[in-house]
């Protein structure tokens, strides 16, 4: 594929792409070609005209009628390259006002019908044809926890550790509600290490065990192994090497 083998060929022909669609009104269309682009610009390590494609794409979705869901995995690579340029503030933005349309589950939120006619994206999946009902609130109910944990993610990386832990831990324990073990798995790692980095190690405790649990159930062995190892590092920080040596044994065992 031509992304694969030239990415910055590719983006410019999103772009073109782009720039056609938006002129002929698929401002849908024209949205997901432009966030094809971007995320190509970043491969191309081009964060600048990535960071500025990423909001503009958004905005044509937005234009398109394109529900929260699926504008949302856009957003969240948005956030995540934000982040790493040292502009997380930004994304948050973002991703708090997309979060803002879709809502929680007791009030639905802005969900719409209109998935603007998607092209096939690497950022969302195959477009979604017209389904159920029910599969459209499933799609919502697992992007908004995606944007969730992208949140805590975000607040982390700002310094904001006491908000960052209180988030990842409301999501990980939706993940857990929904099913999802790894990604509670995950929320609960963050929610472990923002704790650690505020100082606060005892509650750090339980919220990297919940993490080991969680991986275990999951049979991931290679993250449960991480997470065991910088619950270990807490434990010893706190004088508990008995503990810390059970944790260790425990995750060194397939």
């Amino acid at each position: 594929m031509l992304a694969a083998s030239d990415p910055a060929g590719a983006a410019g022909l999103y772009q073109r792409a782009a720039a056609r669609l938006e002129v002929q009104g698929a401002l849908d269309g024209a949205g997901f070609a432009l966030a094809e682009a971007a995320q190509l610009a970043a491969v191309e390590q081009d964060v600048e005209g990535a960071l500025a494609a990423f909001p503009r794409a958004v905005a044509l979705l937005r234009a398109g009628g394109v529900t929260p869901a699926y504008r949302g995995p856009v957003v969240r690579a948005y956030a995540r390259l934000s982040a790493r340029a040292g502009a997380a503030g930004a994304g948050l933005t973002a991703v708090d006002k997309v979060l803002a349309e879709i809502g929680t589950p007791s009030t639905g939120g802005a969900v719409g019908s209109a998935t603007g006619g998607a092209v096939v994206s690497t950022l969302t999946g195959d477009a979604a044809s017209e389904g159920t009902v029910p599969a459209q609130e499933d799609g919502t109910a697992h992007e908004r926890l995606e944007l969730l944990d992208t949140r805590a993610r975000l607040l982390a990386t700002l310094g904001e550790h006491d908000r960052a832990s209180a988030a990842a831990e409301a999501v990980a324990e939706e993940y857990a509600r929904s099913g999802d073990l790894r990604g509670a798995a995950h929320a609960f790692w963050l929610a472990g290490s923002a704790r650690a980095a505020a100082g606060d190690l005892e509650s750090a405790v339980p919220a990297l065990e919940s993490a080991v649990d969680g991986f275990r159930l999951a049979h991931d062995q290679d993250d449960r192994a991480r997470v065991g190892n910088e619950l270990v590092g807490v434990l010893r920080r706190l004088g508990r090497d008995d503990e810390a040596g059970q944790v260790a044994e425990s995750v060194s065992r397939r």
